[in-house]
């Protein structure tokens, strides 16, 4: 059996469906929104699901968005093997979508830098979404 160990980070993406792209340095309302366990989580479950004996040797948080990864994880048979970094939740990546299906990633950035400050996704339509 192969065996896959991750290093990199695991993140959670944001994923927002808008309207319309926003404009260099604009802001956009949000109809709704999604998280997903992402980054080396996305590796991780692709070889798990082919077979693969997989580790999580990456950073990941002790929040909300850590928790979302660990329980991914979990459902797939992927070990965690670094502990959670103590008082930090994990990195949030943020994807607007619009009506077309095309979509913009934003950055990577610390869940306490997107507002609203819970770092959550929009629950109902028509919140603002502006990140720093």
């Amino acid at each position: 059996m192969s065996r896959v160990i991750h290093t990199g980070q695991a993140l959670v993406d944001l994923v927002l469906r808008v309207d319309d792209l926003p404009r260099r340095g604009g802001n956009v309302m949000a109809d709704e929104g999604t998280r997903y366990a992402a980054g080396s989580v996305n590796i991780l479950l692709a070889a798990a699901r082919s077979g693969a004996e997989c580790v999580l040797a990456g950073a990941h948080g002790t929040g909300p968005n850590g928790d979302l990864i660990r329980s991914a994880l979990e459902a797939e048979g992927v070990s965690v093997v670094s502990e959670p970094v103590a008082d930090l939740d994990s990195g949030v990546c943020v994807v607007l979508v619009e009506p077309t299906g095309s979509g913009r990633s934003s950055r990577r950035a610390p869940p306490s830098d997107c507002s609203p400050s819970t770092g959550s996704p929009p629950r109902n339509r028509g919140r603002a979404i502006s990140c720093a």
